[in-house]
């Protein structure tokens, strides 16, 4: 009744707030824009998806009539999550900012598999806080380490880095490439089950959100490709590539994203169980 429309409500918003969920989004750029890179690793990597995950455990586990009422509008938040994420990141020129808001977009894929309430959506959504989880941390671990070298976060001011850092540079790269959904790296596999979930029953909502993945391709190329070519400025000739220190869990970070996207049982033969009981039980709540 009222009182369960109520808590769904009031959780929702809770863990909108967490994702985040345009247009509660903005509490998050600042703490991407102005904190140490270490912290947004674990912000970034870890945090956010607590929201995603309070969606999917109580959203959907405790209230399974009232999600289903509520899938479309999750669905319209998701694709405005994507659009808007990703166009913002085109204009960014701050390499954190353009992060941020690739973040915003990449939580979008969460709403839209969460809305498509079947196992292929919901294992989607999970897939992408996973994913996003990984790929976002080595990204902010290659921009702070860059940082350190550098001392700027702003695209325009380096470029052609790849000459003094190829590993780092090429890192970045496999990194981007993975933020934008290449097929064999993790982000690929995320967003294909959410958008094949969502197609089941929104099909036109679907085509919208689908556009996010060529705005992706376009600002995370852009802002990559600005940094690592072109010409370098001469401040930085002398720059050291990554030490052991930073080059160990750069890769063990982008293994594992190729892991999940070469090998996605690795990940969703752990998922199932949980995702067929969520399932179940919203399908069984529409039987009776």
């Amino acid at each position: 009744g009222g009182l369960a429309w109520f808590a769904f409500i009031m959780i929702l918003l809770a863990f909108a707030i967490k994702l985040p969920v345009f247009p509660f989004h903005t509490w998050m750029l600042k703490v991407h824009g102005e904190a140490p890179p270490a912290v947004v690793m674990i912000h970034s990597g870890i945090l956010l998806k607590m929201g995603g995950y309070g969606l999917v455990r109580f959203g959907a586990g405790l209230f399974p009539e009232q999600i289903r009422d509520f899938a479309f509008v999750l669905a319209l938040f998701g694709v405005i999550n994507i659009l808007y994420g990703a166009l913002i990141a085109f204009r960014q020129t701050d390499i954190r900012l353009v992060l941020a808001y690739s973040s915003v977009s990449h939580m979008g894929i969460v709403l839209l598999g969460i809305a498509a309430l079947n196992n292929a959506g919901l294992q989607g959504a999970l897939f992408q806080m996973v994913s996003h989880g990984l790929i976002s941390a080595l990204l902010f671990l290659i921009v702070g380490s860059l940082y350190e070298r550098t001392g700027t976060f702003e695209t325009k001011e380096l470029g052609g880095l790849a000459k003094a850092a190829p590993f780092m540079c090429g890192v970045l790269l496999a990194g981007g490439m993975a933020s934008l959904g290449l097929p064999g790296m993790s982000g690929f596999v995320s967003e294909f089950m959410a958008f094949a979930g969502l197609f089941d029953t929104m099909p036109v909502m679907t085509a919208i959100s689908v556009l996010g993945i060529i705005f992706a391709a376009a600002y995370v190329l852009r802002a990559f490709l600005r940094m690592t070519y072109g010409p370098m400025p001469e401040r930085f000739e002398g720059m050291k590539d990554a030490r052991l220190v930073e080059a160990f869990p750069m890769a063990v970070l982008l293994a594992l994203i190729v892991l999940i996207g070469v090998y996605p049982a690795v990940l969703s033969d752990s998922l199932q169980q949980s995702v067929d009981v969520i399932v179940q039980n919203i399908a069984g709540k529409i039987g009776g």
